[in-house]
């Protein structure tokens, strides 16, 4: 049997045929024609072309003409490259797709594989070798091929034909010759016969040379023959094969085609052709165009004239003609060329033919139109007059005629009126059709013509609507478009004839009653909104909703263009319109009326969140709403002159191509200044239906753009500006955004390569050096950064990039206060200074203002004193440009962030350019403070204050005016300690101004301080101030003014507040001289000059290496070691427990380390924390065990806590290096001294010392941090969080014990707010760690983290390089890194390698390059036992660079069964409003986004819900990839983290969180149907569950199936599901003993499609504790044709125009689910953190509603996508530019530039869901996604803080709900288009019951008089009209069913049927039709058989009342 059939198919496997040759349809072809050229059958040519359908042939396409049963051989191959696509492949080839697809069998268009090789040009095996040299008796002459030849110059060399060469040579391929082959070039000897035949090639007088580009169609018609001239003089020329360089034949010899004198009667004037004659001189000297002279001269060959020749040069006169003519211009009128005009604006306008135009402006060159000049518009030429020589015909001759447009010619008239040439040339036999004139009418109907074509027009009293046939219209086209059907339409216009419809004659769409009363299927009274019931009818006053009045210099181009509708839509708002001849001040229709809206089906519903949160819905309506179509990228508008060869040829395309993308269009009839598509694709017409199994159009990730900065429009910004400042091409940007339509506040791309965070427009004066200056950048930075900028010639109106993204990140500097200089007293420094910011934030702020030299600001000019940024600064030092940010941060005890936040342009990578910095705020003026002290609350307060300065209380509040003792301290603040009592510089100016007399140098140096404050000068100050302050005279002088001066002894007692005893007590414990002493104990002298002398013995100088002085250190430098060590010696460990066990917990005295010039003794009162560890927990005990804090082990906020958790201490610093101990042993101080300000961190093992001390005379600044011993809990610094800080970086680093890292500087007279004297400095760096230093420099971190069972496995090889630096391969250990500074504007590039044990080489570019990776950051990567990750977080790499192809086991120890007998249940209680009366706020959490949630927004939820676990065939579910946009193996991975990140922080929080996963989503959803339906899948799902949860220790599960199916299949087992959870939750909740029940949630569909038959909601509710329903993407870019219009992704009321569904909002989703499930309580309202976009979008359907809009497709798509909260600034979106749409209650942005369109939701649409939810007595709000919130939770703020409560308890239901559980109204589900929407007694019956409308659906609840459903007043407050939605219970009003049988005919009958009754209408049943007696409007029947009301139906002679009689019904 096996072999029978295999011998069965044999022949047909190798009967298939292969296509061997193919020709392109061209215009005008038809099967026939094609056919007989091939020699084929039309037959035969459809079994060659399947599928094929002769009266649709596709212009450009290819057909087969000849096959073969030999596979071809492939001659030419391509190999795939990304970008490729069989469209492109194919076209670049110049091939069909069906050639294309032929040549590569079974290729997959949709799966290309790159690098993989395609075929494009094929051959047959048969032929590939079929040419064999011709043998002697076939050929007579011979030619051997030689390098270069070719066959054309072959052929032409040796002078025969093509045609010649090719019938000696059979089967040559000319693409393929072979060098030495011979090929025939003569015949065997010629007969006559033979000669003549050959003879016509040597007729041609005239030859062309082609071109590239040439086509037969531009040779001929360029040449002015006809193609059937062309193709005749060219005989065997296959135009399809043109070869470029070959000739052509296009003039005839004249022995072959005689050229003739016209005959008398045509001509009229002659001219004797002279030597030196051309044809162009001839006709222009006669005044004639090129085309009158060669109509006249037929045949004549301009080229070959004979003088001596008579030619015609002019026309014979007719009798209208005679003495009209003259031989010159006769110019009656004149016009001036105005800006904008062209030759056909102007021929148009003035109603004249271009050949009229042209002859009275014969010298007139289009091209080049001068404005201003005069054109002649009225005259004569010669004998050429302007009027047409066609009679009009006789009025009996022609019954009808029709009138020339614009491109006619007597050939499409002919044919468009289905007449023979020989007819229309017999009823216009004066017409000379080569001189039509626009808008003259010929004749196209006689007596004798279309004698078959009698149709029937009906008559007025039977036809009551018609229409005009149009060109293109056919009879199945009208009767469609008409919602007729054809035995309809044929019964109105009985006897047309389909084929031979006569365009502009009028057909019936639409028969009256004879008697007036209307019986129509598309009566006038039939809703209006209703499209399907729409007529095609010319646009009239009532179907007409905007006009527009046509003004001078319009065209129908212009008005379409400016309203931005298509051609198509305007053409049929204005049918009958010409275009040629439009009136100024006449109206024309813009925008259709109510008659004619968009929609064709007005009960439709659109897309709505039955989907998931990201994604379109499923199963939306039927709406036929056409949407765009096209996708043109690229158009151009036509110019005088072009036609479409000139445009196709210049834009580089093949007409294939062009007229593709043009599909329609009429080369013939181009208009100037339409615009025509030149980059795109062909329109692919509407998408397809929405389906149930229809994937999303959208990710569920965010789309992010390719963007880097926005600019924002402002008043009076173009495309041109903008293109100027940004340095942007204006054609890309002309290309990108709609120039004409910017409007204020959109947004425009100005940077797709980097970011500019700063940019500065440059003004005429400006220099690159004082952007240098003001910005901290240099002249090679910023022409990187600026594009074509160079600095020695800036271009004005640029704005320059001054700030890029790899600096910091600058926060908001706009300038919020201005100040206007008065005077010129005032420089930078002293603005600066009055303003309280630093000299570089002024200079920043006011660029232009020069600073230089301490110049004077001009008077007048305006100066920005304060930003957005700004704090007011209370401590500004001069910037030492050797420190570094370490440095200072140490020395001032601040921290990055706050030296970060406190000085806005700092920049630690330009410290050489800063000249001050701020350094803290205070409850002080900077002016009036020298010398200030940095508080905490936690440890400082006054007293501590007053016993390290010794001031009093009262001092200190007075230096503090903002602080009160009694109250904590404002944390991070600065305390003033030091003042002098007045402004600073004044008390300075004073003192200084005093000496002058005395001291003149001082004075000179304080004017050079002042004018450069510079540290130089301040030492020179100093310098010159001590030896001054030395000299008797002043020290004189000044005593003198401290008796008579009050500012003066004011400022110097503030140099020392403290009473005189003080300082003489400490003076005293000195060993200083007596009479220094007696100068501090005595009144005699000033303070200050005993300072001075004190000061001048330290600065003395003696021998530093003396004797004595070597003895006394040395007992110092031996303290030089650790004196107590917090480590074992033998283990290394180092932790807080094993310093407890050494030392038991306090620090004994002789604990001491050295610190560079000092040693620390720390003292026994610090004793370290008592810290415990259980399994998951850390407990933090201080002295006091009472206060104690428990913390989970992961919990990073909570670690952060107990590392800053720190306690007060003393502590001694003694001098120990040499220079240190001599200064202060000369001074006679003491070498040790107590410091009171130490601060122990015993959970990290770190003291921070603050030394700000005065010792008499000398001060101490600065401080150390120092590691003591190590970490209480070393497993910390695994968090990235924690990396960076000093404990991780030294505990890195492997630091001892005892070693510090700070900065101690000693100071001598610092007086009068100077900073003194340096004596000595030393600092020491801290720890560093490659990666922490973001903002600075780059890095790249590589680790390595194999856990493999095999040793070996684990190790990893590595090698990095950047261009020809190449590291060599090194062994990767736990962690390698390298750090470097990028190329500005990202042109850095490094590569790594990575290799296994088994030799696999893994790379990827780790910066620039392919990676996204580029600025100043971080950036980890991860090598793990499956592969290569990625992240920007440490311990956070999650996303997969490369996969190992030998994954190795991992070793690791079984894992520990959970204990069962531990619970882990929510703790806290939330202080949420909504949760004091058991409400809700939900919040979903994805497992693939990016940000990470926190604490805070934890606590502002009552249950979080993460999304998603994955769900598996078998019902199973685990972590894993939920989504087609986020499905690699590191899905899973990302996945997990992110859950146990949030569960941790959850339990964390203590606020009573309840912690969910969910399972499905709408990628996700698959299995859920199967699962449900199978008891075993089933169980095993409930089980997966249920240990989920129990090992994850969480609260519950959210079950997100999108969708169960709509009609009901899935809704039993969907509750068994449900039901089957529950019993297995409360089974588990009883067994653990668990206090708060598990939790069962579900997140649901928002459309009634979904919910009613697919949900059985109270079934649900009885297992389920409450339902999120999902009401938002009711609107989104979906796939669909539904992604066409644009709205917000959640209206929460019902806003859309008329003609869409009512249902698309949140108050009819939630509605529905409060009347069906009658519990509110257990309903959230979802409220999306997201917005959803549209690209390509057009302008407003309606212009009274601007959100409400269509897009374009592309590629067949609408573009689009989703963007989050948080990112739509950066992703260009204005929220500022933000419109409200009241309807909605929701907000949009239209950037009309880039038409690009976003819906979204903000704070002011949030509140209004809040109110609704509220109002509504609604159980909670559900979230999605907190992930999309910004970093400040501005939303979440918001939703968290709805007070629900207040809207009332239990389930009170507050809608009016619908009294009946079934549908009684037609919908798209449930009927036909003609049932659809009818309502009313007249109606087909649905299910029994009278059809009503939906009260639901605010679009359509009222039933009009018409009985079609709708809203309005038309439909809603007429007469006879039924509101349903104001009363739901008039549903249930009687009779709600018929109260007899059936016996009329209803609305969805035929017509001739429907709305009549009587014996003469067709029975129903056998009995006669009659009125409904129900129908208050249709219950009499009139005695002409129609159904009605009032006397003419019920009291007439014959009429019938069925209410009254009874008896009449039963018949």
């Amino acid at each position: 049997m096996i072999p029978l059939l295999l011998f069965c198919l044999i022949p047909w496997v190798s009967s298939k045929a292969y296509c061997t040759k193919w020709t392109e349809i061209k215009s005008g072809d038809s099967c026939w024609n094609i056919a007989s050229n091939a020699k084929i059958s039309v037959e035969r040519l459809q079994q060659l072309n399947k599928g094929m359908k002769c009266d649709k042939l596709p212009l450009g396409d290819k057909l087969c003409l000849a096959s073969s049963t030999t596979k071809p051989v492939c001659e030419k191959k391509l190999k795939l490259k990304a970008e490729d696509t069989c469209f492109k492949i194919w076209s670049s080839q110049k091939l069909s797709e069906r050639q294309f697809l032929g040549m590569n069998e079974g290729m997959d268009c949709d799966k290309l594989k790159v690098g993989k090789e395609v075929c494009v040009a094929v051959g047959t095996k048969s032929s590939r070798n079929s040419f064999a040299a011709p043998s002697q008796s076939n050929c007579n002459k011979k030619h051997k091929i030689q390098k270069g030849d070719t066959c054309f110059k072959i052929w032409t060399t040796n002078k025969i034909s093509e045609k010649q060469f090719r019938n000696l040579n059979k089967g040559l391929d000319c693409d393929k010759l072979e060098i030495g082959k011979e090929v025939c070039i003569s015949g065997p000897m010629r007969t006559k016969r033979d000669v003549e035949k050959e003879s016509v090639d040597t007729n041609c007088l005239s030859k062309l040379k082609i071109k590239e580009g040439d086509t037969c169609y531009n040779i001929w018609t360029s040449q002015k023959i006809s193609e059937q001239e062309f193709m005749e003089l060219n005989k065997g020329l296959d135009c399809d094969k043109l070869e470029i360089g070959k000739e052509v034949c296009v003039t005839v010899n004249p022995t072959s085609i005689a050229f003739e004198l016209p005959a008398q009667s045509r001509c009229g004037k002659t001219y004797r052709f002279k030597k030196g004659d051309t044809c162009y001189k001839i006709w222009t000297s006669h005044k004639m165009s090129e085309k009158q002279f060669r109509a006249l001269n037929r045949g004549i060959d301009c080229d070959r004239l004979v003088p001596g020749k008579e030619l015609c040069v002019g026309r014979a006169k007719h009798k209208r003609e005679a003495g009209a003519a003259t031989s010159e211009v006769d110019c009656s009128k004149k016009i001036t060329v105005k800006p904008g005009d062209t030759c056909f604006s102007i021929w148009t306008s003035q109603k004249m033919t271009q050949q009229q135009f042209m002859d009275i402006n014969p010298e007139l060159d289009c091209d080049k139109l001068e404005i201003g000049k005069e054109v002649c518009v009225t005259g004569n030429v010669g004998n050429n007059i302007q009027e047409n020589v066609l009679e009009a015909p006789v009025q009996t001759q022609c019954p009808r005629k029709v009138k020339i447009n614009p491109g006619d010619t007597c050939f499409n008239i002919w044919t468009s009126q289905r007449m023979t040439q020989q007819q229309f040339m017999d009823l216009n036999k004066r017409l000379d059709c080569d001189k039509l004139e626009v808008g003259k009418e010929v004749c196209v109907a006689g007596e004798n013509i279309n004698q078959g074509n009698n149709q029937e027009t009906p008559i007025a009293s039977q036809c009551q609507e018609r229409v005009q046939i149009n060109p293109g219209d056919t009879c199945f086209k009208i009767w469609s478009a008409q919602k007729l059907t054809e035995q309809q339409f044929m019964e109105l216009n009985k006897g047309l004839d389909c084929d031979r419809l006569e365009v502009g004659k009028e057909v019936c769409i639409a028969r009256g009653p004879g008697n007036g009363v209307t019986n129509n299927p598309r009566a006038t009274t039939a809703p209006a909104t209703r499209p399907s019931n729409q007529g095609n009818n010319s646009t009239s006053t009532s179907q007409c909703g905007q006009k527009t009045e046509v003004k001078e210099g319009d065209t129908c181009f212009k008005i379409w263009s400016a309203h931005k509708i298509t051609e198509q839509q305007f053409m049929e708002m204005n049918r009958g319109l010409d275009c040629n001849r439009l009136e100024v001040g006449k109206e024309v229709c813009i925008v259709r009326g109510p008659g004619n809206g968009v929609t064709n089906n007005p009960r439709v519903t659109t897309p709505v969140s039955g989907q998931s949160r990201t994604t379109s819905s499923s199963n939306q309506g039927n709406n036929s709403t056409r949407a765009p179509t096209g996708q043109c990228e690229q158009k151009i508008k036509v110019k005088e002159g072009d036609t479409c060869f000139k445009i196709w040829s210049a834009q580089k395309m093949t007409e294939q191509q062009f007229m593709e993308m043009n599909r329609g269009l009429d080369c013939n009839k181009l208009m100037v200044g339409k615009e025509v598509c030149v980059s795109g694709g062909s329109n692919p017409g509407s998408p397809e239906e929405n389906s149930n199994t229809t994937k999303p159009a959208l990710p569920m990730v965010e789309t992010s753009g390719t963007c880097n900065e926005y600019a924002t429009i402002t008043p009076g910004n173009t495309c041109f500006n903008i293109s100027v400042a940004y340095g942007i091409n204006l054609t890309d940007l002309q290309k990108t955004y709609d120039c004409k339509a910017l409007e204020v506040g959109d947004t425009i791309c100005v940077s797709q390569n980097y970011t500019c965070q700063h940019r500065i427009e440059v003004i005429k004066g400006d220099t690159c050096w004082f952007l240098e200056n003001a910005f901290k950048t240099n002249q090679t930075e910023m022409e990187r950064a600026n594009e074509g900028v160079k600095c020695d010639n800036l271009p004005i109106g640029r704005m320059m990039c001054v700030w890029s993204a790899d600096d910091r990140k600058l926060p908001n500097m706009t300038c919020t206060e201005w100040k206007t200089m008065n005077d010129e007293s005032s420089d930078c420094y002293g603005e600066a200074r009055n303003s309280s910011i630093t000299i570089d934030l002024f200079k920043f702020l006011n660029p232009r203002v020069n600073c230089t030299n301490r110049q004077k600001i001009p008077k007048g000019s305006k100066i920005c004193v304060k930003s957005q940024s700004t704090k007011n600064c209370t401590s500004i030092q001069m910037f030492n440009q050797y420190q570094s940010c370490n440095q200072v941060m140490q020395q001032n005890q601040i921290s990055m962030r706050k030296l970060m936040d406190l000085n806005p342009t700092f920049r630690c990578d330009r410290l050489q350019k800063s000249e001050q910095i701020c350094l803290g705020t205070g409850p002080f003026k900077q002016e009036q403070c020298i010398s200030s002290r940095r508080v905490t609350p936690e440890n400082d307060n006054c007293e501590k204050i007053t016993r390290l300065t010794g001031l009093s209380r009262g001092q200190i509040e007075t230096l503090n005016p903002g602080i009160k003792c009694e109250k904590p301290f404002e944390w991070g603040s600065l305390i003033c300690t030091a003042s002098l009592g007045v402004d600073t510089r004044q008390a300075q100016d004073l003192i200084v101004t005093s000496l002058k007399d005395i001291a003149p140098e001082l004075v000179k140096m304080f004017d050079n301080y002042n004018s450069n404050p510079s540290e130089a000068n301040e030492n020179a100050m100093n310098e010159e101030l001590l030896a001054d302050l030395q000299k008797p005279a002043v020290n004189s002088k000044l005593k003198e003014l401290y008796k008579s001066d009050e500012k003066i002894r004011k400022i110097l007692d503030s140099q020392h507040p403290l009473p005189r005893e003080k300082y003489c007590e400490e003076i005293k414990k000195t060993k200083m001289s007596d009479n220094i002493k007696n100068c501090y104990c005595e009144n005699e002298e000033l303070l200050l000059y005993c300072q001075v002398l004190a000061t001048k013995v330290i600065l003395d100088g003696e021998d530093w290496n003396s004797p004595q002085n070597t003895t006394v250190l040395r007992a110092f430098r031996s303290k030089r070691q650790v004196g107590c060590s917090f480590s074992t010696p033998s283990s290394g460990e180092d932790t807080l427990s094993v310093f407890k066990n050494l030392y038991g917990g306090c620090f004994a005295g002789g604990c001491t380390f050295p610190f560079g010039l000092v040693e620390i003794s720390v003292e026994a009162d610090i004793c370290v924390p008592s810290v415990t560890f259980a399994k998951d927990t850390v407990l933090y005990c201080a002295k006091d065990k009472n206060d104690c804090t428990k913390k989970e082990n992961e919990d990073v906020p909570g670690l952060k806590y107990l590392a800053d958790r720190k306690l007060g201490g003393v502590i001694s610093l003694c001098a120990v290096g040499s220079k240190l101990a001599k200064l202060l042993t000369k001074g006679g101080l003491s070498l040790c001294w107590e410091i009171l300000a130490a601060d122990y961190f015993g959970f990290i093992g770190k003291l921070d010392l603050s030394s700000n001390l005065r010792l008499v005379v000398v001060d101490v600044e600065g401080g150390a941090t120092m590691k003591v011993h190590g970490l209480a809990f070393p497993d910390m610094c695994e968090h990235s969080e924690f990396q960076c800080e000093d404990y991780c970086r030294w505990r890195a680093d492997e630091w001892d014990n005892g070693k510090a890292y700070g900065y101690l500087k000693f100071k001598a007279l610092k007086v009068f707010g100077f900073s003194g004297f340096k004596l000595l400095e030393e600092s020491f760096d801290e720890p560093s760690r490659v990666g922490c230093d973001e903002g600075k420099e780059a890095a790249v971190v590589l680790r390595n983290t194999r856990t493999c069972k095999d040793q070996a496995e684990r190790e990893i090889q590595r090698r990095c390089w950047s261009g020809d630096d190449m590291m060599g391969w090194d062994k990767l250990d736990k962690e390698w890194s390298f750090a470097f500074q990028p190329h500005i504007f990202g042109r850095t590039l490094f590569v790594c390698e990575f290799t296994d044990k088994h030799n696999q080489k893994i790379g990827f570019d780790v910066y620039g390059g392919k990676s996204d990776n580029k600025g100043k950051a971080t950036f980890y990567y991860v090598v793990k036992n499956d592969g290569i990750y990625f992240g920007t977080e440490k311990y956070k790499e999650d996303k997969l660079m490369g996969s190992w192809d030998n994954k190795c086991e991992e070793d690791k120890p079984e894992p520990p069964k959970p204990d069962p007998s531990k619970v882990e249940e929510p703790t806290g209680k939330s202080s949420l409003p909504a949760a004091s009366c058991g409400k809700r706020i939900v919040g979903y959490y994805t497992g693939w986004g990016d940000r990470e949630i926190t604490e805070n927004q934890l606590k502002k939820l009552t249950h979080v819900i993460f999304a998603f676990v994955a769900m598996y065939e078998d019902g199973s579910v685990k972590f894993g990839a939920v989504s087609e946009d986020d499905s690699g193996p590191q899905a899973a991975k990302k996945a997990e983290r992110r859950f146990l990140n949030m569960k941790k922080k959850a339990r964390a929080a203590n606020s009573g969180v309840r912690v969910l996963f969910a399972v499905g989503g709408w990628d996700n959803s698959q299995y859920f149907s199967s699962v449900a339906a199978d008891s075993g899948k089933r169980k095993k799902f409930v089980d997966s569950i249920a240990s989920f949860v129990e090992d994850q220790k969480i609260d519950g599960v959210d079950l997100d199936w999108e969708y169960p199916d709509s009609n009901g299949k899935d809704a039993k087992n969907h509750v068994q599901l449900i039901k089957e959870i529950r019993e297995k939750f409360s089974e588990m909740a009883k067994k653990k003993k668990r206090k708060d029940p598990y939790v069962i949630t579900l997140a649901s569909a928002a459309g009634e499609w979904n919910l009613r038959k697919g949900y059985d909601l109270k079934g649900i509710l009885k297992y389920a504790d409450f339902i999120n329903v999902m009401t938002y993407d009711y609107y989104g870019a979906w796939e669909s044709k539904w992604g066409a219009y644009t709205g917000t992704p959640a209206p929460l009321y019902f806003g859309s125009l008329k003609g869409f569904s009512g249902k698309l909002n949140a108050d009819f989703s939630m509605k529905f689910y409060a009347c069906k499930t009658e519990k509110p309580s257990q309903l959230n309202m979802g409220v999306p953190f997201y917005g959803r976009y549209w690209k390509n979008v057009l302008g407003p359907i309606d212009k009274s509603d601007n959100m409400w809009r269509t897009a374009a497709p592309q590629n067949g798509k609408y573009e689009g996508g989703y963007v989050g909260w948080r990112n739509l600034a950066k992703e260009g979106w204005n929220k500022g530019s933000a419109s409200w749409h009241e309807k909605t209650k929701t907000p949009y942005i239209m950037n009309n530039g880039a038409k690009k369109f976003l819906g979204f939701e903000n704070e002011r649409s949030l509140k209004e869901k809040m109110k609704y939810a509220t109002d509504r007595n609604l159980g909670g709000l559900m979230i999605w996604a907190l992930d999309l919130d910004d970093d400040a939770d501005t939303l979440l703020n918001l939703v968290s803080s709805a007070g629900l409560c207040s809207g009332g308890k239990g389930d009170k239901v507050t809608y009016k709900c619908v009294p009946i559980d079934d549908v009684r109204w037609w919908t798209p589900e449930n009927s036909d288009e003609k049932k659809q929407g009818q309502c009313g007694k007249s109606a087909p019956l649905i299910n029994g019951f009278y059809p009503v409308c939906d009260p639901d659906d605010p679009g359509f609840s009222c039933c009009g008089a018409a009985g079609y459903c709708g809203s309005g007043k038309e439909y809603c407050d007429c007469k006879g009209c039924v509101n349903y939605r104001k009363d739901p219970d008039l549903i249930i009003k009687k009779p709600v069913k018929p109260s007899r049988e059936i016996q009329w005919y209803t609305q969805d009958a035929p017509d001739g049927k429907r709305g009549r009754c009587g014996k003469d209408i067709e029975k129903i049943n056998g009995k006669m039709p009659i009125c409904n007696p129900d129908d208050d409007t249709k219950y009499c029947c009139s005695n002409g058989g129609y159904c009605g009301i009032g006397k003419e139906f019920c009291s007439c002679n014959g009429c019938v009342d069925y209410r009254k009689d009874k008896k009449d019904q039963n018949k």
